[in-house]
């Protein structure tokens, strides 16, 4: 951990690591640090506790740990799929963004069941309606706009852009045909159509992917009944 450190400081380089994920993880923390009152100083008398530090999951983060990822700048990967796999817990999401804590979605590759992001971004509003009616508080579960704010824009800023389409910021960009999609009896608006493509897109509704301004993949979907305006969804890499 000492020689992270120096090297993490010496390079300039993010670090990213996990915290406060289950009960017994802390406990075991505890016992390798009993000169740090909490999980999070073990990271910071190491000095890898600073800006742009990712820290994923922090579900039994209390309200000083989470005092301390706000002043120290670091930033959290909120991972839902991982949470409701492991029952370790749901992530105070909704305390977070309250106190001005950077919050990011990731889909935790070991206890994750899908890399797809619009699926992390529907499991993360799954997972907080489980937080709201299980926590005595009842925090108001995320909307769609916050859950895709997460799950693009948020990741995107890490890396030092701007909010949303930023004049100036090289475009990260899927494109959607939703042609296929289950028919409705009335027009949607454009929010829900992107709700729709949230819940239910895969690979082969996907006819495009722009990476830093760059079109990297291009696929032709079969038309299905009448045609309409493809969905543009901004990417969080």
């Amino acid at each position: 951990m000492t020689a992270l450190g120096k090297i993490a400081t010496e390079q300039n380089l993010c670090v990213q690591s996990h915290l406060s994920e289950n009960l017994d993880e802390i406990a075991w923390v505890r016992s390798l640090h009993p000169d740090c009152a909490q999980y999070w100083e073990s990271y910071d008398k190491f000095g890898l506790w600073k800006s742009h530090t990712v820290m994923a999951h922090c579900i039994h983060s209390d309200e000083r740990e989470r005092t301390a990822i706000r002043e120290a700048g670091v930033v959290v990967a909120h991972c839902p799929d991982s949470n409701i796999n492991l029952c370790s817990g749901i992530a105070p999401v909704r305390e977070m963004l309250n106190e001005g804590i950077h919050v990011t979605l990731g889909t935790d590759i070991a206890a994750g069941s899908s890399l797809a992001g619009s699926r992390m971004v529907t499991m993360s509003i799954q997972a907080s309606k489980v937080r709201s009616f299980t926590d005595p508080a009842h925090p108001a579960f995320l909307t769609v706009p916050e859950a895709y704010y997460l799950g693009t824009t948020s990741g995107h800023r890490y890396f030092g852009a701007g909010s949303g389409f930023t004049p100036g910021d090289r475009l990260h960009a899927v494109v959607v045909d939703d042609r296929s999609f289950t028919e409705t009896p009335w027009a949607l608006s454009l929010p829900e159509r992107l709700e729709r493509a949230l819940y239910t897109m895969n690979a082969a509704n996907i006819t495009a992917v722009w990476s830093e301004g760059r079109l990297v993949h291009t696929h032709e979907a079969k038309p299905v009944r009448e045609h309409r305006t493809r969905i543009v969804a901004r990417g969080a890499k």
